[in-house]
């Protein structure tokens, strides 16, 4: 029962003040139907009581239903901006300055919702600076021209019969300001909460694109770095990293374009992710060369793998422009803690295996040894 409740009350609060994706429009279009209610019970009271001369009840009666068809726009036809201005120029021109000639001048309630019209105006009119400084002149400059207004010519303000229709109508008035006030407040705090929640999905997003290659998805030799100095002392584990470059990627590069380059990167990307388990790093690590991280694995196993990949990428069906492609990659092979004390030391060692692979004549693994390797063109 309580829940069908709730979900009926999400309801019509979405009705009314539309999704949450946007919290100060949310607020806008709950100010303008607070507005609604304002308008038109001020003009009843105001008609029914005689606190104010009939022409102006009726007018301030008028504008209930005005500020409905604003809201209106606003909520289901998507016109915010425009309704937006058009009920802030409202408040300027006709609500705020009625009020003062009507009810108190300077001892009644309207300066309190002069201020409180500030504040809503900056926030609803946030993307339109023109409208915005334009409506926020009027509520500062109106004031000031009726306390001049009053000081000069006091008979054109309408005041309270009694102290005590003062003190009533401050009361409520009281109220009324107290709860737009929590109301503009909340949108504001939402807003930023927001705001805050953007620039943090931003923030995350680059540093997404710091660490990893844009092309296959892979970390990149920043995340790898990064990642080597998060890891506990290289001493107290065994691993095994491999180093792999496609061979002759500058013939396809200069035979077939940039284009199939790139195309064969992500083909390979995705073939040795393919491949591995959850737990072990895949870099690109630089143009044509990838590097595994294998944690736990001695040198036998890394060897073992290494081939398996070779070969899986030898069998690899690539097209490219109506031509197949062949494909092999050379792999280097160095270990933790046998051929290295840190990870710079390891990745030297691996890429001296990796020579020493090329050297071998390619499309083959070699793990690292003190010997030097032929230099041969990649």
């Amino acid at each position: 029962m309580k829940g069908s409740r709730w979900l009926r009350w999400r309801w019509v609060r979405w009705w009314l003040l539309g999704g949450s994706e946007e919290p100060f429009r949310q607020v806008h279009h709950a100010f303008m139907l607070l507005g609604v209610f304002f308008l038109a019970m001020s003009a009843l009271i105001n008609y029914a009581f005689g606190f104010t001369p009939t022409g102006y009840a009726l007018a301030t009666l008028l504008a209930a239903p005005f500020t409905v068809v604003l809201w209106w726009r606003s909520r289901w036809r998507g016109d915010f901006a425009r309704m937006a201005v058009l009920y802030a120029l409202l408040l300027a021109l006709f609500v705020l300055p009625g009020n003062w000639l009507f009810n108190g001048g300077m001892d009644g309630p309207t300066p309190w919702f002069y201020l409180i019209a500030m504040i809503y105006v900056a926030g609803a009119l946030e993307g339109l600076k023109r409208w915005r400084l334009v409506t926020l002149g009027l509520l500062i400059v109106s004031p000031m021209v009726l306390m001049l207004v009053e000081a000069l010519a006091p008979g054109l303000v309408h005041g309270y019969a009694s102290r005590s229709d003062r003190v009533a109508d401050l009361a409520v008035s009281y109220a009324l300001a107290a709860l737009m006030l929590g109301l503009l407040a909340g949108g504001h705090a939402r807003r930023f909460q927001a705001e805050i929640g953007r620039t943090r999905t931003l923030a995350d997003k680059l540093a997404h694109q710091a660490h990893h290659d844009s092309l296959t998805g892979l970390g990149n030799r920043r995340y790898f770095e990064e990642w080597g100095d998060s890891q506990s002392p290289v001493s107290e584990r065994s691993m095994a990293l491999l180093l792999l470059d496609l061979d002759h990627f500058k013939q396809i590069n200069d035979r077939h374009g940039h284009a199939a380059g790139d195309h064969v990167l992500q083909v390979v990307a995705d073939c040795l992710r393919s491949k591995m388990r959850s737990n072990d790093l895949i870099i690109r690590y630089g143009g044509e060369e990838f590097l595994i991280v294998l944690l736990g694995a001695d040198l036998d196993a890394a060897c073992a793998i290494a081939d398996q990949l070779r070969q899986s990428v030898a069998e690899l069906d690539v097209e490219y422009g109506g031509r197949r492609l062949r494909l092999t990659i050379s792999i280097g092979v160095a270990g933790l803690p046998v051929h290295a004390d840190d990870f710079g030391q390891l990745v030297r060692c691996a890429d001296i295996a990796l020579y020493q692979a090329k050297a071998a004549g390619r499309d083959c693994v070699r793990r690292f040894t003190m010997e030097r390797p032929r230099v041969v063109s990649s």
